[in-house]
């Protein structure tokens, strides 16, 4: 599209596309315009028109080749959710610990430097076995009560607090009965809690 052409003499106007003088009827109206017409005429504005739409709109898929609206981009809503899948599969593959990070930080307010400091004073390991894991396995550990992150654990160790429900009276019942088992038929190491555990 060219530029605004003025009024030439008669009431005629060139139009800046095709550079023919036309009447001034024959462009469009625009209130902006400096004449109140557009500064190319209407048969140029419809060939504009057309040859813009077939520029952006795309009658098939480019993945499937089904049918879309013009109105759509190159794909369809299922191959453009697809590919965003796809992509968002292989970003989680290949940027794991930045996602283990993200989440951590979101959920238990630990900034990733804190949890470097944390994982490298465990020794890379679980805190309890000390069992060597990859980093992106370790389970962030805190206190259910007040929220306080105390450590690293791998997934069984992590799992079996849960089960014990963080409570050391628990913990010591079962080391006493692993014991128990083990020296069967022998003096029994004492109780914990100096009497047999009930149920509850």
């Amino acid at each position: 599209m060219g530029d605004i052409v003025p009024f030439s003499s008669g009431g005629m106007k060139r139009c800046g596309s095709c550079h023919e003088e036309k009447a001034i009827s024959s462009f469009n109206r625009q209130s902006k315009a400096k004449d109140g017409r557009q500064s190319i005429c209407h048969e140029c504005r419809v060939t504009y028109d057309r040859r813009r739409a077939g520029r952006f709109a795309s009658p098939t898929c480019d993945d499937c080749g089904v049918s879309v609206s013009t109105f759509q981009r190159r794909r369809c809503e299922t191959c453009a959710r697809q590919r965003i899948n796809t992509r968002a599969r292989e970003f989680r593959a290949q940027n794991p610990r930045q996602l283990k990070l993200q989440a951590v930080t979101r959920q238990y307010g630990l900034s990733p430097a804190e949890y470097d400091m944390i994982l490298k004073s465990q020794d890379n390991c679980c805190a309890i076995c000390r069992a060597h894991v990859s980093n992106q396995k370790l389970h962030v550990d805190h206190d259910h009560v007040n929220g306080e992150v105390r450590g690293l654990l791998c997934v069984r160790c992590n799992m079996g607090l849960g089960c014990f429900k963080d409570e050391k009276k628990n913990l010591e019942r079962a080391i006493w009965y692993i014991h128990r088992e083990i020296f069967r038929g022998i003096t029994q190491p004492e109780r914990p809690d100096k009497q047999e555990p009930s149920c509850g």
